[in-house]
């Protein structure tokens, strides 16, 4: 059996090192923070993503049609579906329209409902609205089976604290880079790959009980959501628009304007430091009782994209390789079982 670095201890690193120590590998865990799961895989909205979210992204709808079936089998007890998804369709400024949304669920064997209208939303501002149950991930329950299943481990140990550099690349027969596009030093020129980076903030809120438990996407275009933070009483919101600070392309991101006060993968504490009233701004426009959110803290981080996917929207998930150097460049997190199925028939075959 081979001995393998995996690079990154968030969801895709961890689930692939289990996978590959599972089998009987040599597995050496590498992450940079004082835990797992506590970059991209945190700054998240949670969401069991089956498809819903991306109308103009068939690539990503393909693979999620199979990769979240994978996901549910491995982590069943951290999916919840206790509750429903909202998807609102907006009347003005969306990318898509009614008919064509509808076609693409029914093309993509997506369940929805069509309701008429929704308590908690301004109806006048949306042009049809569906329920659907796509379901969420309790963070904090996956990271607690992860731990025990990292710890009870044979064949993985992990390095915390420990940053990986190329000077131990003889070590190992294989070394997977799962950091999300940030490390592209690690990687051999020859698949190095350029990058989107957007540096993003996502407020953590105590909702009003109006919204306690919602899930609500309004699509598709440059709108904003809130999801539950499933095993809390705090929901996260996003926004396709305001939540970005800074965009950059290339092999990582540029470094941070001094105009803005944050850090990276560091969390806002001080709500004047915020952009939070931007947020409640604009989402009361769709949202009833959104001003009522309280903010908690921020979190904050750098989203990934393939670069020229403006059009569809497509959020992958790929896996390049040369020699023994694999990149998992990570799409939704609930690709993460199935891209760890791949690497370990990418990496037998090369036997």
């Amino acid at each position: 059996m081979s001995k393998i670095a995996v690079v990154g201890a968030g969801v895709f690193g961890s689930t692939c090192a289990l996978r590959l120590s599972d089998i009987g590998h040599e597995c050496v865990l590498f992450e940079k923070k004082d835990s797992i799961l506590s970059c991209a895989s945190r700054v998240n909205q949670y969401r069991l993503h089956k498809g819903y979210h991306y109308p103009r992204g068939n690539e990503t709808v393909t693979q999620l049609s199979k990769s979240s079936r994978r996901f549910e089998e491995e982590f069943s007890s951290a999916v919840n579906y206790k509750m429903k998804n909202i998807y609102a369709l907006a009347a003005e400024k969306s990318l898509v329209n009614t008919n064509q949304y509808i076609d693409f669920l029914r093309s993509n064997s997506l369940d929805y409902r069509i309701i008429p209208e929704c308590d908690f939303l301004r109806s006048g501002m949306f042009s049809s609205i569906f329920e659907v149950n796509e379901g969420l991930i309790n963070f904090f329950l996956l990271k607690n089976l992860l731990t025990e299943r990292i710890k009870n481990s044979k064949n993985l140990k992990i390095k915390l604290k420990t940053e990986f550099n190329n000077e131990f690349a003889d070590e190992f027969d294989f070394i997977i880079i799962c950091t999300y596009g940030l490390s592209s030093q690690l990687l051999p020129k020859k698949i190095r790959r350029e990058y989107k980076y957007q540096l993003v903030e996502k407020p953590v809120v105590m909702p009003p009980l109006t919204l306690r438990n919602k899930s609500i996407v309004i699509i598709d275009g440059p709108f904003m959501c809130i999801d539950p933070m499933i095993g809390s009483d705090f929901s996260v919101l996003g926004n396709v628009k305001h939540a970005i600070y800074q965009t950059s392309y290339g092999y990582q991101p540029d470094s941070i304007s001094s105009e803005f006060k944050i850090n990276p993968w560091e969390d806002i504490k001080d709500c004047s430091k915020s952009r939070f009233h931007i947020f409640l701004e604009h989402g009361s426009k769709y949202i009833r009782d959104f001003e009522k959110c309280e903010f908690k803290y921020s979190m904050t981080g750098y989203r990934v994209i393939n670069i020229n996917r403006e059009k569809t929207d497509d959020r992958p998930t790929y896996i390049n390789n040369f020699g023994k150097y694999f990149e998992v460049s990570s799409g939704k997190i609930d690709t993460c079982s199935w891209a760890a199925d791949q690497l370990v028939n990418l990496i037998e075959d090369k036997k």
